[in-house]
Order: C-alpha cells, then structure tokens, then sequence
C-alpha cells in the first residue's frame, strides 16, 4: 500500500485495518505527516505501529517532532522512540546527544557519550557534567584528549607568604562568580 492512499484514507479504518495497512505500507510519508497521523489517530497501538515502522525505515525526529509527539505515548515507548531516533544518525554526534538528552535517563546518555566516536567540544562537556557522574565524565574527558577536573577538588588552598590564597583547578564562570560576590559584598559592607 502507497503512503498517500493510506494517509488520505485512514479516518475510515477500523484500528485493525489501520494496522495491517501500516504493516503492508511500502513508502513512508513526511515526518509531518506521520506527526498529523499520530495526533489524530484514536488508535494508540496504530499509532505505536506506524512510529515502529517510520524508525525501522530510518526515519529520524527532530527534538521539535519529538516535543509534539511525546504527550502521546507512554514514558518507557517515549524513551524507544528517542533511543532509536539517536541510533539512526550516522555518525552520531555530541550535539546530536545534547539535542536529545532532556528525553533520556542519565545511564542511557552515558551510554551514547562514552560510545560516541566523534569528539567532545570544551562547551559540550561543560553542558553534560551538570548532570552525570563524575566517573562517566572523567572517562569522556579522558577520551576526549581533556583533563577532567573532578568538583570535589575544584578549591586548594595554598597559603603564601603574603596569605594570599590561591584558588587552582577552578573553572572561568566559578572565578567570575567568587569575583562578583566579593565585589557585591564589599559595596555592601562599606559604610
């Protein structure tokens, strides 16, 4: 069955006629044609069929595709659909991983991450070490030709003749902030 015969036609079908003709589809529709289907179906499981379909044809949401479908399905079924979404880019890329990591559990980001063959940008790696482990990062920094620096030894403190304290291993956005809260706390302690 040709795509346009099914599309034009499906507010007729039973969910078991929708089915089968999912099944027996030989071309896909545009993304927004599959999107229409779904969120006008009344049919959950013609809807999970055609999604299984439209992947298993390699084609691949976009983060918005994915905003419009996910009220439609269950968290586990979503998080299929993201998965095989991220298999289907060849070669998968970080920004592909960050694109997409809002629908995807942090074992299953960490995952893609450290099997993700083309390298890490400084901002990319900043973007995902506000939310996994400090193992997995340290391994993609290893990977990635970068040192990690681990937060629990951001502050070390060496006293100098002149106590002075020297801060190392901290990051540019941490030494603006210690700046601008000396700064903001002087201007309030002055009488």
């Amino acid at each position: 069955m040709k795509w346009n015969t099914f599309y034009y036609d499906f507010y007729e079908y039973s969910e078991k006629k929708m089915i089968s003709c999912i099944n027996q589809l030989e071309d896909m529709g545009s993304i927004d044609e599959i999107i229409d289907f779904i969120n006008s179906s009344d049919y959950e499981s013609a809807s999970k069929a055609l999604i299984e379909k439209a992947l298993k044809n390699g084609v691949r949401f976009s983060s918005d595709d994915l905003g419009e479908l996910e009220c439609n399905f269950d968290d586990d079924f979503f998080k299929q659909i993201v998965a095989s979404t991220l298999k289907n880019c060849h070669p998968l890329k970080p920004a592909d991983i960050i694109e997409y990591e809002e629908w995807l559990d942090e074992k299953t980001v960490a995952k893609l991450a450290l099997d993700c063959e083309v390298p890490f940008t400084e901002e990319e790696l900043d973007y995902l070490d506000r939310f996994l482990d400090r193992k997995v990062m340290a391994k993609l920094y290893k990977k990635n030709g970068r040192q990690y620096d681990d937060p629990d030894d951001l502050i070390t403190c060496d006293k100098k003749e002149d106590d002075e304290v020297k801060l190392e291993k901290m990051g540019l956005l941490d030494k603006i902030f210690i700046h601008n809260t000396i700064n903001k706390l002087g201007k309030w302690l002055k009488p």
